[in-house]
């Protein structure tokens, strides 16, 4: 069964506006003004040091002072775009031959287009793909902060390169060529190759210019943040290069205690970043603090019911409930308890053909820390009754893929599909393997990615690297 909403729903319910279907616009794909004083955001460098010497805006930038050396930084895309502008303000001091300031390349490292600087000032790009340069007279004066832009699409013969210095596009070098098909998954300052030259880099920024999106997606992680931000700067990296409507946490976001201060320190200066986009669940960390008070704080109201840590909404064809499986602070999770009775009646309101539901401990799991949790049972059981097609969890540090079951843990094409996903920013090992259990990953931090169509869905686990490690499709029942 179908519906339209078009009002609010019941209380507890977020509504959504449609999926972006229309963004066929430049989004955010990597940014770096070097003001965390180092080179974290990038996934290699060498030669290039993170400096205040020499700066265009804040207290830090990058420089490359090379002598037949190196002096790069490259930073991996995921997914690899095919349409992608790549900026930074940059203030060359001394060049050889030829001084790389800006080059995209491809997921095996190959280069594809590269803009360049000669010993006489003038701007060239060289296409590595057909090995050819074309060199234009227009001049970047040295020792001066110049904003030099490179944008590139990538498609065979018909691929195009512009470039702009301060804004003004450089004619000469605006050109269609040929780049190949493959697309592009690395975006680089400097020169891996050994030169001679001298040159600063501040405000590097890149763009993809992104198709319009018919089904939403959405990403899911739990068990994510210690008190030290590193610990999720690799899954909130992966969040945001994925760019996905709504981002899910799956409890445990904050460690020790859920603090609002440790909120604050850790969570909010990584995964922050997207946080009007996030829909959370808390975990057990979170009632480490009394009244899980810090989540409270931090997420605000719009992801509570009259009190409780659950709420719904719909996105696209689907119905999705957030749920807090610390049944011992809620008053319980079995009949009777205020959040099942709340659960029962939001899926009877409900009348999309597809749902999802997500919490924090798994009914099913093989981690050798936790493994499964029967108290979340009932929940199961109205999700059953419901025809819900997939539960998210997070609790155990891995990542495990079941086949649709049922509550008792029976093999059926009419279960539900369970996800663990705890591994936003721990990574643990595996015990007992469970029934059922088709897919296991441990030691590897990463999120999964859904793609909520109108009759079913596609996922892929997505390593921080950017490695898919698990993928494929099913229908809605």
């Amino acid at each position: 069964m179908h519906r339209v909403v078009v009002g609010l729903l019941l209380l507890g319910t977020i509504v959504l506006g449609p999926p972006n279907e229309a963004r066929a616009a430049d989004v955010s794909i990597f940014s770096d003004g070097f003001e965390s004083g180092n080179l974290a955001a990038w996934t290699t460098s060498s030669g290039l040091i993170v400096q205040q010497g020499l700066v265009f805006t804040g207290s830090w930038a990058g420089r490359a002072t090379t002598s037949a050396t190196a002096g790069y930084a490259s930073a991996t895309l995921v997914p690899p775009r095919t349409d992608v502008t790549l900026s930074a303000h940059v203030e060359v001091i001394s060049a050889g031959s030829r001084l790389t300031l800006l080059r995209v390349r491809t997921g095996t490292g190959t280069g594809i287009v590269s803009l360049k600087v000669n010993k006489a000032g003038k701007l060239l790009v060289r296409n590595q793909v057909a090995a050819m340069e074309v060199v234009s007279t227009t001049i970047l004066g040295f020792n001066a902060w110049h904003d030099v832009t490179l944008h590139v699409v990538v498609a065979g013969g018909s691929s195009t390169v512009d470039v702009s210095l301060d804004g003004s596009p450089v004619m000469a070098l605006s050109k269609t060529m040929s780049l190949g098909t493959n697309p592009i998954a690395r975006v680089q300052i400097g020169a891996t190759k050994a030169v001679t030259g001298d040159v600063a880099f501040d405000d590097v920024y890149a763009t993809a210019n992104v198709p319009p999106r018919i089904d939403p997606i959405v990403t899911a992680a739990g068990d994510i943040c210690s008190v030290k931000p590193a610990s999720c700067q690799g899954t909130a990296n992966l969040v945001v290069a994925l760019d996905p409507d709504l981002a899910l946490t799956l409890g445990d976001n904050q460690y020790n205690s859920g603090t609002l201060a440790q909120y604050s320190a850790s969570y909010d200066t990584t995964w922050g970043a997207f946080k009007t986009r996030t829909r959370p669940a808390p975990g057990n960390h979170e009632w480490k603090t009394a009244n899980a008070q810090g989540y409270r704080d931090y997420f605000g109201s719009t992801v509570q019911t009259n009190g409780g840590l659950w709420y719904s909404f719909d996105i696209g064809g689907w119905h999705v409930v957030s749920l807090d499986s610390d049944c011992t602070f809620v008053g319980g999770c079995s009949i009777g308890s205020p959040e099942y009775a709340w659960l029962q009646q939001d899926l009877a309101n409900d009348q999309h053909a597809c749902t999802l539901a997500y919490w924090h401990h798994p009914l099913f799991s093989s981690g050798a820390e936790h493994g499964g949790t029967t108290t979340v049972s009932p929940f199961w059981d109205l999700l059953i009754a419901d025809s819900a097609e997939v539960v998210l969890n997070g609790h155990t540090h891995d990542y495990e893929r079941f086949s649709p079951q049922t509550t008792a843990g029976a093999m059926s094409s009419l279960g539900i599909r369970e996800f663990v996903v705890g591994t936003g920013g721990v990574a643990g090992t595996f015990g007992a393997i469970q029934p059922n259990s088709e897919v296991r990953i441990s030691g590897m931090k990463g999120v999964l990615e859904l793609t909520l169509a109108g009759d079913g869905y596609s996922w892929r686990f997505v390593a921080v690297s950017g490695t898919v490690l698990d993928q494929g499709t099913d229908s809605c029942h």
